[in-house]
């Protein structure tokens, strides 16, 4: 009767009814180190049997152990509760979600005297305020402190079949010379408390024995576990038990962790449950930092997952892994994880020129409180790393280098010159060879040309004012047009001319009513000084160079407001310039075009 007692209530704090059809579980870190009066983060991930429960149905709570397992030990802190007990109050809160599995917590000010156990998450559902059942995770995580003897076991060691591997056995003692004994054994459970079947021992008299497959790296400095040529029997649970020479006492109880180390084996023969997928190559600069990305595809949300990354071959050293000892000396402190699994390597070296290999462990629930662990790793990802300051080849080969591109750079810049100074002598060949007296009239330069023509001109009108029968005129008339002109611009910059077409007004000046030509004349631009000195230019030499007296009585113009406008209208300057009131005719087809007012006033 007490026996059945006993399983029941193993039952009820274990996990209560739930068959395997809804698997439930939880998960913990198996260790963890920390300083007095400092903070830790303990994570939890958990899964319960959402056919029949929600997640308001679901409760967390944290538990304190005091043995080498949680058990009934103190509720510290209820997660969904919000309560926590007085020896925690104010030191503990909460940091994860448990409606998407997970229940981490932050304990701060930690004390060394009662915060140096193992602490549990548990799991429990209600039906409204009934409770039904409730599982926790047996090991918890246990506590370390700087100085504190103690002896540590990573959680997971990835292995492929048929490598040596080596599963660390990490002592925390001031004196290793006081160690007289360690002993490995292997099993399935979580606990070490539990593993203890038919141990392997090793003492300081056969500290160099090999025991099958099995030997001790360096008793008593390094007491982690070599096996060699891994097979698929040795996917199992290894867990380290450490006895001192303690004055006290001559044969001491042992020490060991709370959970072993699990070993996974990669089948590489097997086909892969889930794809771990890496780039092929990435480059970088020495002294720059680079990171080597890694992604995975898993079939379904794990539980738990870790990822480690190993250099060089799937078998080589690891470049990190979350066991700082399990790191190579070269990776220890350069390496970090970034995301879920990418790899970030700072300081990068030309020896850091090789291949990275993830590989990233799922471990999922199976059942009640049953867990399956599966490892795979990607194809690799080879890190090209350059050094700017290097030139490959030797010295010499350096030098010819050298030389053959100055050598090449002269000749360049001899050809460009030759090329400029040949330019020019074409350039200025025609009046060099035309400068010879027999040849000076067939030189043919722009500025010549356009001195030439403004010569020509004014002979000409020299000549043709000079032919004219001096005559007096009674009256005039004068007539515009506006069309466009072209002209040579001077550009002062390169001393040139270019052609540039322009709308101009040209005036035409007739004798009234005879209707002889007398001259012609282009506005200059609209203001009143520039309208009455065009005026004075035009009528002085184009009238008076030809004997036109200028004893006008009539004038006449067509309507426009520029020719008839009483204040700046050429009719209104050209009397300004007579001094004196001429009788004014203008086009009556223009009349109908405009106001009176501004025609005749």
């Amino acid at each position: 009767m007490e026996a059945s007692r006993l399983l029941l209530m193993f039952f009820i704090i274990q996990g209560g009814s739930c068959n395997d059809e809804d698997p439930y579980c939880t998960e913990q870190r198996g260790s963890t180190a920390a300083e007095e009066n400092g903070s830790i983060t303990i994570s939890c991930n958990f899964t319960y049997p959402k056919k029949i429960y929600r997640p308001e149905d679901v409760r967390i709570s944290w538990r304190r152990g005091n043995t080498d397992r949680c058990g009934n030990g103190l509720i510290i802190y209820n997660h969904t509760g919000g309560w926590t007990h007085d020896e925690y109050m104010g030191r503990i809160s909460a940091v994860g979600n448990h409606n998407d599995g997970t229940a981490t917590i932050t304990i701060n000010n930690l004390r060394r005297g009662t915060d140096r156990q193992i602490f549990c998450c548990r799991v429990e559902v209600f039906k409204g305020s009934k409770y039904i059942e409730g599982w926790q995770n047996p090991p918890g995580t246990s506590i370390h402190y700087k100085g504190q003897l103690s002896v540590e076991q990573t959680d997971v060691v990835p292995a492929i079949i048929g490598e040596d591997i080596t599963i660390p056995c990490v002592v925390r003692y001031r004196d290793p010379s006081l160690i007289t004994e360690v002993s490995w054994s292997v099993g399935s459970s979580d606990l070490c408390a539990d593993n203890t079947n038919r141990p392997v021992t090793w003492i300081n008299s056969n500290k160099s024995e090999i025991r099958g497959r099995w030997s001790v790296v360096d008793f008593p400095d390094d007491l982690s576990l070599r096996i060699t040529a891994v097979t698929a029997e040795d996917n199992k649970k290894y867990c380290c038990r450490v006895r001192w020479l303690l004055r006290d006492r001559d044969r001491p109880d042992p020490v060991q962790p709370i959970r072993g180390t699990e070993v996974i084996v990669v089948d590489a023969s097997q086909k892969p449950k889930f794809e771990v997928v890496q780039p092929a190559t990435i480059s970088c600069n020495q002294s720059d930092s680079a990171t080597l990305s890694c992604s995975y595809t898993p079939r379904s949300d794990p539980l738990w997952t870790v990822v480690f990354w190993r250099v060089g071959s799937p078998n080589g050293s690891y470049a990190y892994h979350p066991l700082q000892e399990m790191v190579a000396p070269s990776y220890r402190g350069r390496t970090e994880l970034r995301g879920t699994a990418d790899l970030h390597i700072k300081g990068v070296d030309v020896t850091d020129n090789t291949t990275y290999y993830c590989f990233v462990m799922l471990k999922s629930c199976v059942g009640k409180l049953k867990t399956s662990s599966t490892i795979q790793y990607g194809s690799g990802t080879n890190l090209q790393v350059t050094d700017p300051t290097d030139i490959p080849g030797s010295i010499d080969q350096v030098l010819i280098a050298v030389i053959y591109v100055g050598v090449k750079n002269l000749i360049f810049l001899v050809l460009v010159i030759l090329s400029l100074l040949y330019l020019k002598k074409i350039s200025h060949r025609p009046d060099e060879e035309y400068e010879r007296e027999d040849k000076k009239h067939l030189i043919c330069d722009s500025e010549k040309v356009f001195r030439a023509k403004e010569h020509a001109m004014k002979y000409s009108r020299a000549e043709e004012n000079s032919s004219v029968t001096k005559s007096n005129i009674t009256g005039f008339f004068v007539d515009s047009r506006k069309e466009n002109t072209l002209i040579l611009m001077h550009d002062e910059t390169t001393g040139t001319f270019r052609k540039c077409t322009i709308k101009e007004s040209h005036m035409t000046v007739t004798e009234g009513p005879a209707g002889r030509y007398l001259t012609h004349y282009t506005l200059e631009p609209k203001t009143r000084a520039a309208k009455l000195a065009s005026l004075q230019v035009d009528y002085s030499t184009g009238l008076n160079c030809r004997g036109i007296d200028l004893s006008l009585k009539l004038i006449g113009r067509d309507t426009t407001y520029d020719t008839s406008g009483w204040k700046r209208a050429m009719l209104h300057c050209v009397e300004e310039l007579l001094t004196g009131r001429l009788f004014r005719y203008v086009c009556w087809l223009h009349i109908n075009e405009q106001p009176f007012d501004h025609i005749l006033a």
